[in-house]
């Protein structure tokens, strides 16, 4: 980071990525499909960094003098509700702090609220380097929140939870930049609707969680959801599931990278105006 850094910029716009395992990209990729169909996929874009492990290259590159930069915290199968089991039982959930004080929090201090706290110090760390290389102004623009699979079974309270997870990153995130970030825009990937399998009872369980995401923001200000819930990882033939994704779980190379570029078409539209 330090031989990439530009001397002459000292002002960078940040954007969050965070949710569990297709918040993190987690896919089969192939090299070389990727790079004959665009070589940014496989080079990367200019002026355009990444923490963790490209879309809005039309607005930041070298020739605007723009800068960009992406911090991913994300872990697969993990929960924004109260869950300590499974790939939660490692580093925690997603419970914010406001949510916490609703419930009977089952691991206070620990696994409930881990990745949320967890997400909050990779960013301390990640705005400290980059100060360290010279930049003093640090805009944080906006968070693409890709979650959703494992609490697919209580959109109810999901929704709950996320009003308290939105209202708390805002905060929190405000804090760390010292600035007021109560309309920091909020991006929300729908979960895919065969997400899981294609079998009818798994999808009219998706697309009812879908609909929640979707009716998100009438309930809290400065949310757009992602149109990826038609992108399809399972489907029928004859019958029996067949994945089409990566795995079950999880969309395919194309389709993650479409996505991407759906979130990137959001961002330009409500968030940097072109």
């Amino acid at each position: 980071m330090i031989a990439k850094a530009p001397v002459e910029e000292k002002e960078i716009d940040i954007y969050f990525i965070a949710g569990q395992s297709n918040a993190s990209g987690y896919s089969v990729f192939n090299f070389n499909t990727a790079v004959e169909d665009n070589p940014n996929f496989g080079y990367g874009f200019s002026n355009i960094w990444y923490a963790g492990d490209a879309a809005l290259s039309s607005y930041y590159n070298s020739d605007s003098g723009k800068v960009a930069g992406f911090i991913k915290y994300a872990h697969g199968g993990t929960a924004l509700l109260d869950n300590i089991s499974g790939e939660n039982a490692s580093n925690g959930n997603w419970v914010s702090l406001s949510y916490e004080a609703t419930i009977s929090p089952q691991s206070p201090g620990n696994l409930t609220g881990g990745l949320y706290r967890d997400f909050l110090a990779q960013v301390q760390k990640n705005v400290a380097q980059l100060r360290m290389l010279g930049y003093t102004t640090i805009n944080f623009k906006g968070l693409f929140w890709m979650q959703g699979e494992s609490d697919k079974g209580n959109p109810t309270e999901y929704e709950k939870a996320f009003k308290y997870f939105v209202e708390d990153v805002r905060d929190d995130l405000g804090e760390i930049a010292e600035t007021d970030l109560s309309a920091l825009p909020v991006f929300v990937g729908e979960i895919s609707r065969t997400s899981g399998s294609a079998d009818i009872s798994t999808v009219d369980t998706n697309i009812a969680f879908i609909a929640m995401q979707q009716g998100l923001p009438d309930v809290i200000d400065n949310v757009y959801v992602i149109a990826s819930g038609d992108y399809d990882i399972n489907q029928l033939v004859r019958g029996s599931n067949v994945a089409v994704g990566t795995d079950t779980w999880h969309w395919n190379q194309e389709d993650m990278i479409a996505i991407g570029n759906l979130v990137g078409e959001s961002i330009l539209e409500n968030v940097l105006g072109v």
